[in-house]
Order: structure tokens, then sequence, then C-alpha cells
């Protein structure tokens, strides 16, 4: 422990020295002024799609789709509308049937989006139903619990949260250990008995540490008290000790920050994907919620917007499930190239 403790106070001393404290409540309040003044309250963005499906005797509403070039939006079944639309967030559908109809939606459009969707059924029924039908009560299914509606600017705190501890992470870890490299603090650690776990979960802890401070800082000046501080916590803890392991992993392989420029710039790019979903919320590929920046925008969005119903969402588990899975392969790597080489 004492061997820890000498390794986590000359870290810290280091990230002091290079003042990525400084930077981090600068960064932090800098962050404050763009979503408090800069960024406007009701900016809104175009969804995703509308889906629609005939479960009516007639099949009259899907003559008319078709015949108005949206034949591509027509779904087969219910259950492939809902799996659809289920998949792609930002999108919404529209179930026609004798009696009545139903509408699918995400949880947290705005109410004049849920009176839109309202009145083109409406407008389809008078159009094709009989008047008793069109009368008929339309139903509206939420995907997700809904959401408290909150302005825009501080819809994009996630994204911006998200970003952040991700470059702490992928830059202010690497320096230290670029800086570690270059005056020979690895070559002295290798001949001592500390050992490379310790010297792995030091820097997670000062990777934790900044994190927390940025996110503290960034909550409290923009969100006030309209947020569960313990959840925030404990999603940027886990989400920093996922990302710093990434970081520690990558720049044990490059000596220094010039070196490690171009695959600092493609992960960025890749991690910065998810981002795509604020702007465009039908965007989507294969495999984008295992990055770990979509868990933890989309994880630290449903908390804000009071959407988890538990204590924690799905997304916390899939970032426990990739802690779980990154630190002994960064244990293993640190031990094999770096700490003992």
């Amino acid at each position: 422990m004492k061997r820890l403790m000498n390794t986590v106070k000359l870290d810290f001393i280091l990230a002091n020295r290079n003042f990525f404290f400084l930077i981090m409540i600068g960064v932090a309040f800098g962050y404050v002024l763009t979503v408090n003044f800069l960024i406007p309250e009701n900016l809104e963005f175009q969804g995703g799609g509308k889906y629609f499906t005939d479960e009516s005797s007639q099949k009259k509403p899907s003559l008319y789709i078709k015949l108005s070039g949206n034949a591509n939006m027509l779904l087969e079944s219910e259950e492939e509308l809902l799996n659809t639309v289920d998949s792609e967030k930002g999108s919404m559908g529209i179930i026609f049937r004798d009696e009545g109809g139903e509408i699918i939606i995400q949880g947290y459009e705005s109410q004049k989006t849920i009176n839109n969707l309202k009145a083109a059924l409406f407008a389809y029924q008078n159009m094709f139903m009989n008047n008793s039908a069109a009368n008929k009560d339309i139903q509206i299914e939420y995907l997700s619990e809904i959401s408290d509606k909150i302005s825009f600017n501080r819809k994009i705190i996630p994204m911006m949260m998200a970003t952040d501890i991700l470059l702490i992470a992928l830059m202010f870890i690497p320096v230290m250990v670029f800086q570690e490299k270059k005056e020979g603090s690895i070559t002295a650690y290798r001949v001592t008995s500390a050992t490379p776990f310790q010297y792995m979960l030091s820097k997670i802890l000062v990777g934790m540490v900044l994190s927390i401070i940025f996110s503290f800082i960034f909550i409290i000046f923009t969100m006030g008290s309209d947020v569960d501080y313990l959840k925030i916590t404990f999603y940027t803890l886990v989400s920093s000790i996922i990302l710093s392991c990434i970081g520690l992993i990558i720049a044990q392989y490059f000596s220094s920050i010039s070196e490690f420029m171009v695959p600092f710039f493609a992960v960025s790019m890749v991690f910065f994907l998810p981002v795509l979903k604020i702007f465009s919320p039908s965007f989507h590929f294969t495999g984008m919620e295992f990055i770990p920046s979509f868990p933890i925008m989309i994880g630290m969005d449903d908390i804000i917007t009071n959407r988890v119903t538990g204590f924690f969402n799905d997304k916390f588990w899939i970032l426990i499930i990739e802690m779980i899975f990154i630190l002994p392969i960064t244990h293993l790597t640190l031990k094999k190239f770096l700490v003992k080489k």
C-alpha cells in the first residue's frame, strides 16, 4: 500500500506540474459559459424517419402511401414497425387500424411533435375510414420512459461530458506516460518492487480525479440541483476507468506525443461517432452501442432527463462489462511491454 501511495503521489505531482488540474477547471468553466450563454435553448433538429404499417382490413392507407412515393417507409407488420422504431432512435411510427390507430414514439418527443402525428393519423382516418373509426381515440405507445423535457443547450451536456472524459484519458494520461519515458522514470520503476498493477491504478486514479473535477463543476453550474449526482458520479468514475485503460494501452507503444497524434486522432474519430446521434437520432450502425462513448453519452442523457427507472440503466451495465474486460488486458500489456520490459 505504501508503494502504491508513493506512486499515486508522484503521478499527482506530475499532473499538477503539467497544469492538468488548472486546465480541467478552465475547460469546465469554458463549457459552462458555452452552455449557459452561447448555445440556444430552443434549437431543434429533425428526428428520424416516420414509419407506417397498415392493419386495416381494406388496406387503403397502404395504397395511398405507396402512390405518394413513400413505399420504403411502409412496413409489413406491427412487429417489424416496433423493431424498426426501437432500433432507429429518433424515428416514429403510425399503425392504421379499422378502429382508431396507434402512434409509436421514443418518449422524449415534444408535445408539438405528438400533436402533428395525431393530426396526420386523423387525416388518414378521415380519408380512408368510416366516420366512427375516425372518431376513435388514438393510442400512444412509448418505447422508453417519458423523459423530462429539457432545453437544447442542456441536451448536449452528456455529449460534452463524454468528449471531455475521452480527451482526459486519451491525451492527459498518455502525456504522463511519454514524460516518464523521456525522464527515465519508467526505467527506474522497473527496478523497484512496485508492480504493473500499481502503475496502472495510479494513472487511473489521476484520470478519475480529473474527470470528477470537470464533471462536478460542469454539472453544478449548468444543471444545478436538477440531477442525480450519485448516478453521475458512478457513471463518470466507470467511464474514466475504461477510457484511461484505453489511453494506457495505446500510449505504451509510442515514445512521444508527436508519434501518438495519428493513433490519437484515429481513435478519437471512432469514439466521436456516437456524438452524431445528438444531431441525427436515426444515425446508427451495428456495434455502435459497444463504443465506450456511446453508453457514456446515452447513459448520462438518460440520467439528466430522468429516464432511468432503477438505480442504473442497461447502458451502465455495458460499461461495467467493458470495464471488467479492459482492466486485465491493460494490466497484461503494461506488464509485458512497459513496466517490466
